[in-house]
């Protein structure tokens, strides 16, 4: 016949064994998200190289950064000051342009502006009341 253990002798054991597999989950975890990225299509990001003396924002502010996301989307995103409206914040590299000129509505130091992302792979900001005081770059689009 079987015996139903007792319950009190089964608990360290289980504890013991739960907060193992914890400490091991926890040491994986950065690798786990890391690897589900990739599987997800979404490529590491990229730092951008700025011209025209754009640089970030600062201040715990996202860097200005470009990534792939599967086949033929690149995301953009980071907040960007101190350069010339109109003129190039950075230009992205072959593979990461888009086929036709894009507009993109953004926030330009607090009023309304626009981003554009060009087919020569040139990032730029336009804004008919804004100043460069801050530039949102957060946009997804298609290369193909």
């Amino acid at each position: 016949m079987w015996k139903v253990p007792n319950p009190q002798q089964l608990f360290p054991p289980i504890r013991l064994a739960l907060h193992d597999l914890s400490k091991y989950m926890e040491g994986k975890l950065g690798e786990f998200a890391t690897r589900m990225d990739i599987l997800d299509g979404k490529d590491p990001w990229i730092p951008v190289v700025f011209t025209n003396g754009w640089v970030n924002y600062g201040g715990g502010w996202e860097e200005a950064e470009y990534r792939r996301v599967g086949q033929h989307l690149v995301q953009m995103k980071g907040l960007v000051t101190a350069g010339t409206h109109g003129a190039a914040i950075f230009f992205l590299p072959v593979g990461f342009r888009p086929v036709e000129n894009l507009l993109f509505a953004n926030i330009n130091g607090n009023a309304l502006g626009r981003l554009n992302v060009m087919p020569s792979g040139q990032v730029h900001s336009e804004a008919a009341i804004g100043n460069n005081s801050f530039v949102n770059l957060d946009c997804i689009f298609s290369t193909v």
